[in-house]
This record gives C-alpha cells, sequence and structure tokens, in this order.
C-alpha cells in the first residue's frame, strides 16, 4: 500500500480548498489558510486553468492575503481582455458570414 507524502496531502488539501472556493456558496465560513496553502491554491488553479473563476470566490475573503487577491485580479483582467478578443473576432466573424448570406448558429460557448 503506498501512503502519500506529505507534499501530495498538502496538495490535496489545495485542491479541495479550491473546489470549495468555486463550489455555489456555502452555509459555512471560508477556513484559515496559511502562506504555503494560499501558494499551493494559487499552483492548484493555474494547473486547473481555473485562475480567471478565483477572484469572485475571494473578493470578499477577509482571510485572502491582497497580493493573492491582486494576482487574482490581474489574471481576471487579462482573462477579460482575452474574451472581449474573441468576441470581438466572433462578430467579425459572424458580420463576414451575414455578407456571403451564410447562416450561422452559434453552439457551446457563442453569444
Amino acid at each position: 500500500m503506498r501512503v502519500a507524502s506529505a507534499g501530495e496531502l498538502k496538495r490535496w488539501a489545495a485542491f479541495l480548498d479550491l473546489c470549495a472556493m468555486l463550489a455555489p456558496k456555502a452555509a459555512s465560513p471560508s477556513p484559515a489558510r496559511d502562506d504555503e496553502n494560499w501558494e499551493m491554491i494559487v499552483r492548484c488553479a493555474s494547473e486547473h486553468m481555473a485562475s480567471p473563476a478565483v477572484l469572485r470566490a475571494i473578493e470578499a475573503d477577509t482571510t485572502a492575503p491582497e497580493e493573492v487577491k491582486t494576482y487574482f485580479q490581474a489574471i481576471h483582467e487579462v482573462n477579460a481582455a482575452r474574451n472581449r478578443r474573441i468576441l470581438k473576432g466572433l462578430d467579425e466573424l459572424l458580420a463576414r458570414f451575414d455578407e456571403h448570406g451564410i447562416k450561422s448558429v452559434l453552439l457551446k460557448g457563442g453569444s
């Protein structure tokens, strides 16, 4: 039987914290986290491509360090700019289709 290392357990705890942050809000308050745990949460969010969603989850969290909030704010802003570019490109593409009489239907994420 394989026993998990201390590092693996910390990583698992960070993953569970990240899942709890991103889940619909529960009535329980957020658990206290130390700097090492926040570092693991940042790493885990990045690895799972969930970083842009974390800001909304921790904005009102008084236990989150300001540097962590600043980091996720920056990620959120970069992602918002990316989304604006994608939507602008989509608008241009749809306009071109329309010019040529091509009817289009957006599926899965198009708005």
